[in-house]
């Protein structure tokens, strides 16, 4: 059986890097989409924020071919939330807690 490293990084709510960090996780530590996940705490962490922040992640991942769930998003987004599906978590915190 394969086990990967969990690896938890605290970024700034805006981290244009995120996109190529999650494909170097991918393509370089074979890390399937599926086990990755973005955790924020508010979707508005910054007054000048044209957009909310889980919706300027998932345009930023999306940019660069990296599919994802935002499971927050609303009731009907958590009913259908599939983990086996090969895409990011984009999620509260509040969301993830068991």
């Amino acid at each position: 059986m394969n086990y990967h490293t969990c690896a938890i990084e605290v970024c700034p709510a805006q981290d244009s890097q995120l996109p190529d960090k999650i494909l170097k996780a991918v393509e370089t530590d074979q890390c399937p989409l599926f086990e990755i996940a973005i955790i924020y705490t508010t979707s508005q962490p910054d007054e000048d924020l044209k957009s909310s922040l889980p919706v300027l992640i998932k345009k930023a991942l999306e940019s660069r071919g990296i599919l994802s769930n935002w499971v927050s998003e609303n009731y009907r987004a958590k009913k259908v939330y599939d983990v086996t599906t090969d895409r990011v978590t984009i999620s509260t915190i509040h969301s993830v807690k068991a």
